[in-house]
């Protein structure tokens, strides 16, 4: 994550060192400059989780999830936030880091309030490049409908075969944008889209959490217009306007 972002999309994964039953409540409390950024109590909808749960509340600058289901000593459990963070605005690490807490009928079952390293957090250095004349065209409008999107625009660094571009969709795309599926057996849980470019020539585009990555086989230069259309995107099941 970069310094000065807003509605930032972020996640935790941990592991159990020991079991939890149904109705467990784990609270993750973020470190200094890192901000909780989703209005209200109530954030269920912005939080996808490798574990059932039964409710996700802001906790004070964090937030506190309730299980539906024991979860065995020693499973991972993962956190995806939507929307969720706004990041500092230096390079400056936190002084205190993720704090992960759980407790059932007010019994403390995880306290996990030891500072390491690795559980602080360092924002980035913005990039410096910039994007201009964006446009972006859908050969079709209707709700519910498959379409192609095609995206043009001019990168003030060009483009430099390895870079990525990442397109984020709004919320009201589904997680996987459209038709994604696993192309390659030895890549589990990696989904790819359709995808083309006339000014990268063969392109690659994965998916994952509304975030598409999109990678070429040629160099654009700075001054180059960049297109990229992904195929059998499925659009909102009701009407948007962003």
């Amino acid at each position: 994550m970069n310094i000065s972002q807003t509605n930032v999309n972020g996640s935790f994964k941990f592991k159990l060192t020991n079991a939890i039953p149904k109705g467990t409540e784990v609270t993750i409390a973020y470190p200094t400059g890192v901000t909780q950024s989703i209005a209200g109590t109530d954030i269920s909808d912005y939080v996808w989780s490798t574990v059932c749960y039964s409710a996700v509340i802001v906790s004070g600058n964090g937030i506190k999830l309730t299980t539906a289901e024991d979860v065995a000593s020693g499973a991972f459990i993962e956190l995806f936030i939507d929307e969720g963070f706004d990041t500092p605005s230096t390079t400056t690490q936190s002084t205190n880091g993720f704090d992960v807490t759980a407790s059932w009928n007010t019994l403390a079952v995880i306290d996990d309030l030891t500072q390491t390293e690795e559980s602080k957090f360092t924002a980035t250095a913005a990039f410096s490049g910039t994007i201009s004349s964006p446009t972006i065209a859908v050969d079709t409008l209707t709700v519910g409908e498959s379409a192609s999107y095609t995206f043009s625009f001019v990168s003030s660094d060009g483009y430099t075969v390895g870079d990525m571009f990442m397109i984020t969709f709004p919320r009201e795309y589904d997680l996987f944008v459209g038709m994604a599926s696993e192309w390659f057996s030895n890549e589990a849980n990696v989904y790819y889209m359709d995808c083309t470019s006339t000014a990268l020539g063969a392109c690659w585009c994965t998916v994952d959490k509304r975030v598409v990555t999109v990678s070429g086989s040629v160099d654009v230069a700075a001054t180059g217009t960049i297109d990229i259309t992904i195929m059998g995107v499925h659009n909102p099941s009701t009407a948007i306007s962003r």
